[in-house]
């Protein structure tokens, strides 16, 4: 499945990359009857599940699984892989000393922390070459007491560099925060400060996220913040969010209104997601609009988001 859609998304001479995750201590045992595995034990804030500790062996049965999932990804196409080293998950565990307790050659200080992610990099390196492009996504900030902070981030990132990684994807924090980062409330780009400190550090090209506008976008390119922008939530509010801004077509761009409803919630919950501003999003087989077979003249009662996407269906449908 992920070969085919690759050969339709390269149909459109478009690059792709595949994301690529560890659960650890999210994964609950609902998901795969197992106890949820992390760099050490503890209980976790959202599935209320205790983890267990990883052994040795099992952690070098992971770095070869990365690697092969790495391997896997390029031989079906896809033009780089990004690993999750951000928001809990696996990696990210053994990177923080909040849930790394570690006193092995995997715990304790930052090398140690390291290492983990460092034996998957250089494993999966072995596996593609020298040439093919890996990304890591890490946290620039988890704004948690005892967790990485600004300052380990970019010695992070200096050395995830020396390691061979081609490109960095800042973003804060995680799912644990209190500090609201996603939010409507949340002003666009107030985390683009944590990509400027990472891009200060490093000659890799450093990707920020929490934009969500095509000009604050541009501002931060101008000046240097970020090399590449980020987009999640704004194209399934508008899958033709890049065209449309290509075209200049600023004002026929249905904005994400960070939300959360139809994506982020639905997901958590094991849900199918969708967007509260765009009914079509993963639906668009089944919400075909097709011309009308009899145009009518039809009158819309109410000017709420309901009525203006009856009207905006009607018109694209042929009726007056």
């Amino acid at each position: 499945p992920l070969s085919r859609l690759v050969q339709r998304v390269h149909k459109h001479s478009v690059k792709i990359g595949l994301h690529l995750a560890h659960g650890g201590s999210y994964a609950p045992s609902r998901l795969n009857g197992r106890q949820a595995v992390s760099a050490s034990a503890f209980t976790n804030w959202e599935t209320k599940e205790t983890c267990r500790e990883l052994s040795i062996a099992e952690i070098e049965e992971i770095v070869a699984g990365f690697a092969r999932a790495v391997k896997r990804a390029q031989e079906v196409g896809f033009d780089l892989v990004e690993y999750n080293a951000y928001s809990g998950y696996l990696v990210r565990e053994f990177l923080s000393p909040r849930t790394n307790k570690r006193n092995d050659r995997y715990g304790g200080d930052l090398e140690n922390r390291l290492r983990f992610f460092k034996e998957i990099i250089h494993a999966s390196r072995r596996e593609v070459g020298k040439d093919y492009p890996l990304v890591a996504k890490i946290s620039g900030d988890e704004f948690l007491p005892g967790g990485n902070t600004i300052e380990e981030a970019e010695k992070i990132a200096e050395t995830l560099q020396s390691y061979g990684i081609d490109g960095l994807h800042v973003s804060p924090a995680g799912h644990e925060a209190s500090l609201p980062l996603t939010l409507g409330l949340v002003p666009k780009g107030a985390f683009v400060h944590l990509a400027q400190r990472i891009k200060n550090k490093v000659n890799i090209p450093v990707i920020t996220a929490h934009i969500g506008d095509p000009f604050l976008a541009e501002e931060v390119l101008a000046e240097g913040k970020a090399d590449f922008i980020a987009f999640a939530r704004p194209f399934l509010a508008d899958p033709q969010f890049p065209k449309k801004v290509l075209e200049g077509r600023f004002e026929d761009i249905r904005p994400c209104v960070r939300c959360h409803q139809g994506c982020f919630d639905r997901i958590w919950v094991g849900d199918e997601a969708t967007c509260l501003m765009n009914p079509e999003a993963l639906k668009e087989r089944e919400f075909v609009i097709r011309p009308a077979e009899e145009r009518k003249k039809v009158m819309i009662i109410g000017g709420g988001p309901g009525g203006m996407e009856a009207a905006r269906i009607s018109a694209s449908r042929g009726h007056d």
